[in-house]
C-alpha cells in the first residue's frame, strides 16, 4: 500500500483504498474511500518508499468502452 506524507507536518500514513480523479483542466484529486476525505489536499504520495505490489487499478463501468 502506497504511503502518504503530509505535506506540512511530515507525519506519513497509509490509505488502503483510493481513487483518483483528472479533471478536465488536467489537475488531479485523490479521495479516500474509506472516508471520502480529499487526499492530495494536504498529503502527497511518498515514491521513495512502500510496497506497491498490492496496488490495483480498474476502469470504471462507465468509463466507456476501447482501449485507452
Amino acid at each position: 500500500m502506497p504511503t502518504y506524507i503530509n505535506k506540512k507536518t511530515g507525519e506519513t500514513r497509509v490509505y488502503s483504498r483510493t481513487r483518483t480523479y483528472i479533471n478536465d483542466d488536467g489537475t488531479k484529486r485523490e479521495v479516500d474511500l474509506a472516508t471520502g476525505e480529499e487526499i492530495s489536499a494536504e498529503w502527497s504520495i511518498d515514491t521513495e518508499g512502500g510496497n506497491y505490489k498490492t496496488i490495483t487499478a480498474k476502469k470504471s463501468p462507465t468509463d466507456g468502452y476501447g482501449t485507452r
